[in-house]
């Protein structure tokens, strides 16, 4: 079953018949402010439509998979 089967969480947790509970998954973590870069990186995928799920990964998730791997590295 593809990803796009699923647009609500109600039916995710209809489906598999799931509970849902609340949590803080990460509590030691900082938010980072977004980088000049992923912030034009983004930007840009808004000119451009995505007509896929390839070029969603492409143009919206690999810039921001590139962000955390810079953030990190530091």
């Amino acid at each position: 079953m593809g990803y796009s089967n699923f647009k609500k969480i109600r039916t995710v947790v209809k489906k598999f018949e799931l509970d849902i509970e609340l949590a803080i998954l990460f509590p030691y973590l900082k938010p980072h402010l977004p980088s000049e870069w992923l912030n034009e990186s983004l930007a840009i995928v808004g000119f451009m439509p995505i007509t896929n799920k390839k070029s969603k990964a492409e143009r919206i998730i690999s810039p921001i998979l590139t962000e955390v791997a810079k953030q990190y590295q530091q």
